[in-house]
């Protein structure tokens, strides 16, 4: 493997922490800001409202998305800049359409979709959202095809820009339930055409009329079926048992829910910046003939280093989750706090699961990671069903972490069939597990801490710091050597 790619996913990872660090602070203070001003059920029913959108978006996304990341990326690599643009502009042009449709689709749902959210004074707002979904599905597709063409520092930057100028409006603005979708309007029409500009203008995308096409859409939407299902299963899992939840305790319910997932969506989203890169990264590796031993070398070490931070989540988790929500939110929402395990070390989870589904798909075999992957949604949904009518909003986290460890479980066992040179490193996971699992017991014991200065909080942050000196040894190692492998395969690259 070319150093060159190492220099990508460096490159990219680094540029992804800066953005993804970024726009989880600005996204904590805008969401923090509406919790705290906005009425509860108008909070509720916005976030509920923009899960179900975000879903709608990447049902019809058909795999456009993931089937643009790795296709432009290996035509980018291979020099064919004509395939290129033709996937790119027929893409763009069925998420216009395919947004269009759904603006109409929920503009007559709206009456319906209210009275089911149990929130019957937002078919205005709704009404008003419906205008975000063309917008919103043509952003995520602009932003796929910067990371395939290596532009990450461009498609994380214009993302936190976004973000920054929707909280600064936010907190000029009043607190009406209108103004949330106004200003998600705006942020994604701006990087829309800041996305677009520089795509044209550096020359990456050349616009000409015979790259837009009905044919086109059709061609390419077909060759990315299987990614469709994978795409689709991938997006919904994340967000099904927010959709179930409030269906089944309403939107006034799902505030406190609303509270613990910004929390975990930080750590998704400094997680999800390894598949964003390494997707196309990887895909560009899959080129060459001696791809295997390294992708599986970057999957094992991967694993390795997820089932660490796995233990470190929850040993923060379990003793200062209340803790941690009386001091980014307010007392009102405390309860979030027994979430925030079962979220925080499913999302882990999915991220392993994902990169492992992401890599191989990125090989060109995509049949068996989308059945994988769909299996997800579907036993978190009927997990969902079983669990929220007994245990309540901690039913709904105790789903989503299930459906997580069993597709991760799934990967894993894929890859080992597939990839002879990907091993699972046995005893440094049980070392791994066996450390957190002595050390959760105190932890427990001193949870839930009250307050920073008492001993509960020490004892605590001593499980804390054990356990970050007990793993190194098994994790740093690995990275070191991952490292390394770049400048020694290729010196003279």
């Amino acid at each position: 493997m070319h150093t060159r790619h190492h220099r990508h996913l460096a490159r990219g990872t680094l540029a992804g922490l800066i953005g993804t660090v970024g726009m989880g602070i600005v996204n904590f203070f805008l969401r923090r800001h509406w919790a705290l001003t906005l009425e509860q059920a108008d909070f509720g029913w916005f976030y509920v409202n923009y899960t179900l959108f975000f879903i709608a978006a990447f049902v019809i996304d058909l795999g456009g998305a993931n089937y643009s990341t790795i296709a432009i990326a290996k035509h980018d690599e291979s020099g064919d800049h004509e395939t290129a643009n033709h996937i790119f502009f027929s893409i763009s042009l069925y998420k216009m359409l395919s947004g269009l449709v759904g603006t109409v689709v929920v503009w007559l749902l709206a009456p319906w979709l209210a009275v089911r959210l149990q929130h019957e004074g937002s078919v205005g707002a709704i009404r008003l959202m419906a205008f975000f979904f063309p917008l919103f599905c043509l952003e995520g597709h602009l932003f796929a095809v910067l990371c395939s063409f290596k532009a990450f520092a461009v498609g994380y930057g214009m993302l936190l820009l976004k973000f920054i100028l929707i909280l600064l409006a936010a907190m000029r603005l009043p607190p009406l339930i209108h103004i949330p979708p106004l200003l998600f309007i705006g942020g994604s029409a701006l990087t829309c055409v800041l996305a677009i500009g520089y795509l044209v203008g550096s020359g990456k995308v050349q616009v000409h009329a015979r790259f837009c096409s009905l044919h086109g859409i059709g061609k390419y939407l077909v060759k990315g079926i299987w990614l469709a299902l994978f795409n689709v299963s991938a997006q919904t899992v994340l967000y099904v048992d927010i959709m179930v939840a409030a269906l089944l305790l309403g939107v006034t319910v799902m505030a406190v829910y609303n509270v613990a997932v910004p929390i975990v969506q930080i750590l998704y989203s400094l997680l999800v910046i390894v598949p964003t890169v390494g997707t196309p990264v990887i895909a560009a590796m899959w080129e060459k003939d001696n791809a295997e031993p390294v992708v599986a070398e970057l999957c094992s070490t991967f694993l390795i280093a997820m089932v660490g931070l796995l233990w470190c989540a929850l040993l923060v988790t379990v003793p200062f989750g209340n803790l941690l929500i009386v001091l980014l939110f307010s007392a009102q929402f405390v309860e979030a706090g027994v979430l925030l395990p079962y979220l925080a070390s499913g999302i882990i989870l999915y991220i392993v699961a994902f990169s492992f589904l992401s890599a191989w798909n990125a090989r060109g075999k995509n049949h068996t990671t989308s059945l994988i992957m769909l299996f997800g949604p579907v036993l978190n949904i009927v997990l969902c069903l079983v669990l929220i009518p007994r245990l309540g909003l901690r039913g709904a986290a105790v789903a989503v972490f299930c459906a997580h460890a069993t597709t991760c479980l799934a990967a894993c066992a894929l890859l080992k069939a597939k990839m002879p040179s990907f091993k699972l490193a046995p005893l440094r996971l049980f070392y791994l597990s066996a450390c957190g699992l002595v050390l959760l017991a105190p932890a427990r014991h001193a949870g839930p801490v009250e307050s920073i200065m008492t001993r509960q909080s020490a004892l605590a942050a001593g499980a804390i710091m054990l356990y970050l000196v007990l793993a190194a040894p098994a994790i740093l190692p690995r990275l070191r050597a991952l490292a390394g492998q770049g400048a020694l395969r290729h010196p003279s690259a």
